[in-house]
C-alpha cells in the first residue's frame, strides 16, 4: 500500500539528514522516493536575477537538484519542482502523483517556519497520510507503536494503512483509552483491539488516567514506556472545517520527540 513516499528539501545540511530518513523509510517499505522542493520569495538565492523569467529560474533550480541528488546519492530518487506556497504544493503534488505518504520533518512552533508549522499544515490538507518527524536518526525506528484511541471515531472509519504499516515495520503496538474505564469505553478499547487482532496484528490495550491534557497524557506515556512511534486518527473534513486539524494531535505533533503518523479516518 506504500508504494510512494513523498518529501519536500530545501537543500541544506539539515535537508541531506532528512532526506537519508526520509530514503531509508521508503527502502523499509518497498517504496519510491520522491522530492519536492518549492520555488518562492528571492530568486537570487539560487544565484538567479530576480527579473529572471520562470524558465530560467526552473532550468536553474533542475539544475541545482541534480547536483544535489548525485552528491548525496539519492540519484533513485524522483523529482519534483513547483512554484508556490510549500504546504499547499506537498498537497497537490501527493494528489497529482497518487502519493500513499508525506514525511515532513519540524523543529517545533518555536523553531523557523519552513520546518515548523508548515507540518501541520500538511497534516490538515494532505489526502495521504503524514508522518511527521522532530528527532532524526538516519536509521528509522518502528518497533513500538502507540496508539491513542479517539472514541468519535468508528472502527469502521479507520483507514487499513495503519494495519499495513504496523505489518511493514513488524512492530508491536498497544492500544490506549486516555480517561475512565467504563462499560463503554472498554467496549470501544475491545473493538479497536479485535481489529487488529482480526489483520493478524498482537495488540496489547490499556486504560490511562489522564493527567493535564489528554495530549500531555498520551506524549507522557509514550515516554515513560518507550515507544517509538505514535499512529492518530484523524477527523477527515470538508471545507472550512478541514482547517481544523484538532488540538490533540495537533499539540502531539508540535511537541512528540518521536514520530507521529497521522491517518484521515
Amino acid at each position: 500500500m506504500f508504494r510512494k513516499v513523498l518529501s519536500p528539501v530545501d537543500f541544506s545540511e539539515e535537508a541531506v539528514k532528512y532526506t537519508r530518513y526520509a530514503d531509508n523509510l521508503a527502502k523499509k517499505l518497498n517504496a519510491s522516493l520522491f522530492l519536492i522542493h518549492s520555488i518562492q520569495g528571492d530568486y537570487k538565492h539560487y544565484g538567479v536575477d530576480n527579473k529572471a523569467d520562470r524558465n530560467t529560474v526552473l532550468q536553474t533550480v533542475q539544475h541545482k537538484f541534480e547536483e544535489w541528488k548525485t552528491t548525496h546519492h539519492f540519484e533513485h530518487a524522483t523529482p519534483i519542482i513547483t512554484f508556490g506556497e510549500i504546504t499547499e504544493c506537498i498537497a497537490e503534488q501527493a494528489e497529482n502523483h497518487n502519493i500513499d505518504l508525506v514525511i515532513m520533518f519540524t523543529r517545533g512552533l518555536d523553531e523557523e517556519e519552513w520546518l515548523g508549522t508548515n507540518t501541520t499544515k500538511v497534516a490538515k490538507i494532505a489526502p495521504c497520510p503524514v508522518l511527521s518527524i522532530k528527532s532524526i536518526d538516519e536509521t528509522p525506528d518502528f518497533s513500538k507503536i502507540l496508539l491513542p484511541i479517539d472514541p468519535k471515531l468508528t472502527v469502521d472509519s479507520l483507514s487499513t494503512y495503519a494495519q499495513t504499516f504496523i505489518k511493514q515495520m513488524n512492530a508491536q503496538i498497544e492500544l490506549i483509552y486516555v480517561g475512565e474505564e467504563t462499560e463503554l469505553s472498554r467496549k470501544i478499547l475491545e473493538k479497536y483491539a479485535r481489529m487488529y487482532q482480526e489483520a493478524g496484528i498482537t495488540v496489547e490495550y490499556n486504560f490511562v488516567d489522564r493527567v493535564g491534557s489528554i495530549a500531555e497524557t498520551i506524549l507522557d506515556y509514550s515516554k515513560k514506556n518507550d515507544f517509538t512511534a505514535i499512529i492518530m486518527a484523524t477527523h477527515a473534513r470538508m471545507g472550512i472545517k478541514a482547517l481544523i486539524l484538532g488540538s490533540v494531535t495537533e499539540n502531539c505533533i508540535n511537541n512528540a520527540s518521536i514520530p507521529v503518523l497521522t491517518l484521515k479516518a
